[in-house]
């Protein structure tokens, strides 16, 4: 089939001319006719197809930018769109979260089980941070006990990775801990040194005590 476009031009009343285009078909010696074109039919299928996918995964909340749209390739740049303007102000948020995070009066281990949630939810909203900055802020909340380890770490500059910084967090606190028992006497304690001044103290005595009783022996068998 053989489509042949003429441009013709035709006075009206009014002494004005108006373009016409007249469309004349022309057939091929072979007598073919006109079909529709069986790729589109296949293309409007996929295309709601995709577009139902896509708008039964969406919630509530972001479904606005599909109100008015009519096929897949409308939906999808005006989903992105919206979404990439809430992703960056929750991208935001979370950073900024992790930036004044302190540890306050919790252990260093829960301490560092909230910067690392956050440290992957910063990563996830599209804002993945170095190492370097997740050690610097972490270091920076800290309780006031850690600061002169955390001022050894950052002077030094040897390269730790952030499950080693929660080791040395940790280790710090059990070293750090008052959890031992106060008393009165050493000797209950336990240790050797009390134990060996326990001893030392108790055989002070006895070898006094015998000296005094050989001393009364010897004097009173001298008066009778």
């Amino acid at each position: 089939m053989e489509v042949t476009t003429v441009d013709m031009e035709t006075p009206n009343s009014g002494h004005h001319h108006r373009r016409s285009t007249v469309r004349r078909l022309r057939a091929t010696a072979t007598g073919s006719t006109t079909a529709p074109n069986p790729a589109y039919t296949t293309w409007i299928q996929q295309d709601q197809s995709i577009l139902s996918l896509i708008i039964s995964s969406l919630s509530d909340e972001v479904m606005h930018p599909t109100v008015g749209k009519n096929t897949a390739r409308e939906v999808w740049p005006s989903i992105t769109s919206a979404l990439d303007s809430s992703m960056r102000a929750r991208c935001l948020s979370l950073l900024g979260q992790f930036q004044t995070l302190r540890q306050g009066n919790g252990s260093p281990a829960e301490y560092f089980r909230r910067a690392q949630q956050l440290v992957e939810a910063v990563s996830l909203a599209g804002r993945p941070l170095s190492l370097d900055e997740q050690i610097l802020y972490v270091l920076r909340g800290l309780q006031p006990d850690y600061h002169l380890m955390a001022s050894s770490l950052t002077v030094t500059g040897t390269p730790i990775t952030f499950s080693q910084l929660s080791d040395l967090l940790q280790a710090h606190e059990f070293i750090n801990s008052n959890k031992f028992p106060t008393v009165d006497h050493p000797e209950a304690t336990g240790s050797p040194l009390a134990f060996f001044a326990g001893r030392r103290n108790s055989n002070s005595g006895g070898r006094q005590n015998s000296n005094d009783g050989g001393r009364g022996g010897r004097g009173g068998g001298g008066r009778g």
